[in-house]
């Protein structure tokens, strides 16, 4: 189980074939290895990894959060407004894959049930008692037009817990397009997934099944917001199946301070995923290179060139050709190596801890006690434990109540601010205003709770070491009642004629006033008639400034009332749902650690059970494990120095 040397420094550059297969007889070795001391996983991974080695178009998988703007980024990628849905949720499990072709075309793969002949029965037909019934996967073209229908969410299903996530067709297993694009044409094959993070768990799971068959990933973050923790958690987990990651800032044409939040998120990266430290950053807008194109359809290359130029995906654009599909092949080796080191480090660290227990070492038997008294006193812990997790988790309620009040109170306060300078004007203006404060605070608290939730569950794994602490996902909706606000009540006057206005006005200004006005004017030398409407005139003028006064006093009493509308419906209606996610996910928390710690006592249970067999071995039982670890030590340390030659080899190659 060797393999051949790599080339000596400065010897000339390996053929790209030959290098492809060490970097494949690197892997498979690794890989022969996991499968004799029982690291199917890690076999597994390189088996994929070795089997991409030479695959066709480069595949990249485009991966984020819900409403992040992935769909309308693929769209300007491939200049086509309204090819993949945008206003919609694509389905748990469903992948939209766009490749190039020489026509338009669109083909969904669908499960068929097939009865007891081998033919299509109806769908819902009952097979035999507790049988689930047999299925066959059916090639169906569809209209480009149709693809909404064939992969997104049915809205009529989102409020049922157990059916959300669900498509509209609930057989459609995934859907592939083609199209004749130039970008296409290099050799590059794009993958829409569902969104990860705040949808449901089913999602995330299905976006990383598909970067497991990734050759670089794009992964798309808003230009609003910084990273959220669950998207720290996405990445960390897909950095261990690809070493190629392109992150792309969305929608930078309606944030203006983009910039601010693209400099946070690449310090987010190097505090919590510091291996991506160094990838690409690439701030773009879909709605500005749409327009280009648009205007290039026109014939106005001037303007599109501008747009184009603005929109930021010449560089993005270039990346994917030149970076991506121009060099998937070492992407690919890249990548596999990247596997195999990290499958070559797991191996070792149990085959060093193995050696230790064959040789009789005390120290690890020590060790291996303390934690199980340790984590066996943590279990006796539960009643503080859990007391101590609702106190957090009620301060945390508290902590977010307090935020709202003070965002509430500054909405407010602007809102007077506005109010008071704009008068009459703004109150047409305010609804609109008001929805986007209302998406503002909402987002605030989101992030608040999930700062607090990973807190929390971080204080949790460090307390209990049980790894693998979940990645609470919120699953906050926006209420109902907060997504159409309430229209403004007025209560000014319709507008007047003339002589309704005069039958306001004389009251209000005075019959004195007017007879003075009148009389004034008749003793001026211009004739019977003109004294008389010059004084008309301007009383009405008079009068007509009281009016408007008197309406502007009102719209401002009714834009304050309706702001004091929309700040109680804020107070009524995002409590509940906050306080009903911190108790789903204490309970998230709660059975997890249970779980967890009942699980790593039994392991170390079967470990220490494991090592006293081992020391009543007689030393002749042990020598022939101690010399085949012996030997699995250094296959790894030859394989480890092997890979690292590949690495240098690959980076002389670019």
């Amino acid at each position: 189980m060797t393999a051949p040397s790599p080339p000596a420094a400065g010897a000339a550059p390996v053929d790209a074939g030959l290098l492809t297969a060490r970097v494949a007889r690197a892997a498979t070795d690794t890989a022969a290895i996991a499968v004799s001391v029982g690291d199917q996983s890690g076999a597994s991974l390189l088996t994929l990894s070795t089997q991409r080695l030479r695959a066709g178009a480069a595949t990249v998988v485009v991966v984020g959060e819900k409403k992040r703007g992935k769909s309308s980024l693929l769209n300007a990628l491939l200049g086509r407004e309204g090819l993949l849905p945008v206003d919609v949720d694509v389905a748990t499990n469903v992948h939209l894959t766009v490749g190039y072709a020489e026509q338009d075309i669109a083909r969904a793969t669908v499960a068929v049930p097939v009865g007891a002949s081998g033919s299509p029965s109806s769908a819902g037909a009952p097979g035999g008692p507790g049988d689930a019934p047999a299925v066959r996967t059916e090639v169906v073209p569809i209209d480009l037009a149709d693809l909404a229908e064939y992969a997104a969410v049915d809205p009529a299903r989102s409020n049922d817990p157990e059916r959300a996530g669900l498509a509209t067709r609930d057989n459609v297993l995934h859907v592939d397009i083609g199209l004749p694009d130039p970008l296409l044409r290099h050799g590059l094959r794009l993958v829409d997934t569902p969104g990860v993070g705040g949808l449901v768990a089913g999602h995330a799971r299905a976006a990383a099944a598909a970067a497991s068959a990734a050759d670089a990933l794009l992964f798309v973050v808003s230009g609003q917001s910084e990273l959220t923790a669950s998207e720290h958690g996405f990445l960390r987990q897909l950095r261990e199946r690809t070493s190629e990651v392109l992150f792309v800032l969305a929608q930078i044409d309606k944030y203006p301070d983009w910039r601010d939040v693209l400099a946070r998120n690449q310090e987010l990266i190097r505090d919590h995923a510091p291996a991506l430290a160094d990838a690409p950053w690439f701030p773009v807008s879909s709605r500005f290179k749409l327009d280009a194109d648009r205007f290039a359809e026109r014939g106005r290359a001037d303007r599109a060139a501008t747009l184009t130029e603005r929109s930021g995906f010449v560089p993005l654009m270039a990346a994917l050709t030149d970076t991506v599909a121009e060099r998937a092949d070492r992407i690919r080796m890249r990548n596999t190596l990247h596997a195999t080191g990290q499958v070559l480090d797991r191996l070792e660290a149990g085959q060093r801890t193995r050696l230790r227990s064959l040789a009789h070492d005390p120290a690890l038997l020590a060790e291996i006690n303390d934690r199980r008294a340790r984590l066996t006193a943590a279990r006796e812990e539960t009643a503080w434990w859990r007391a101590h997790l609702a106190e957090r988790f009620q301060g945390l309620d508290n902590v977010a109540r307090l935020e709202l009040s003070r965002l509430i109170a500054d909405l407010q306060a602007e809102a007077d601010q506005r109010i008071v300078a704009a008068g009459a004007e703004y109150l047409a203006q305010l609804p609109q205003d008001l929805a986007g404060s209302v998406g503002a605070i909402w987002m605030t608290m989101q992030r608040l709770v999930e700062r607090g939730l990973a807190e929390i569950s971080g204080e949790l794994g460090q307390r209990f070491e049980a790894a693998g602490m979940p990645e609470l996902s919120l699953g906050l909706a926006l209420p109902d009642r907060l997504k159409t606000l309430p229209t403004v009540a007025r209560s000014g006057p319709e507008r007047r004629g003339l002589g309704e206005t005069f039958d306001r006005i004389v009251p209000s200004v005075g019959l004195g006033t007017l007879t003075f006005t009148l009389l004034s004017g008749a003793s001026l030398a211009l004739g019977p008639v003109a004294p008389v409407i010059a004084g008309v005139a301007v009383v009405l003028a008079v009068g007509r400034r009281r009016i408007g006064n008197e309406e502007t006093m009102k719209a401002r009493a009714d834009a304050r009332r309706y702001v004091s509308t929309v700040s109680d419906r804020l107070r009524t209606e995002l409590p509940p749902v906050v306080q009903q996610s911190l108790r789903s996910a204490m309970a998230t928390l709660r059975d997890h650690v249970t779980d967890a710690l009942t699980i790593a006592i039994s392991q170390l249970e079967e470990e220490i059970a494991e090592h006293n067999r081992t020391l009543r071995r007689a030393d002749e039982q042990n020598a022939p494990r101690r010399t085949a670890v012996t030997n699995n030590l250094n296959l790894i340390e030859n394989l480890r120095r092997q890979s690292g030659a590949l690495r240098t080899a690959l980076d002389g190659e670019q």
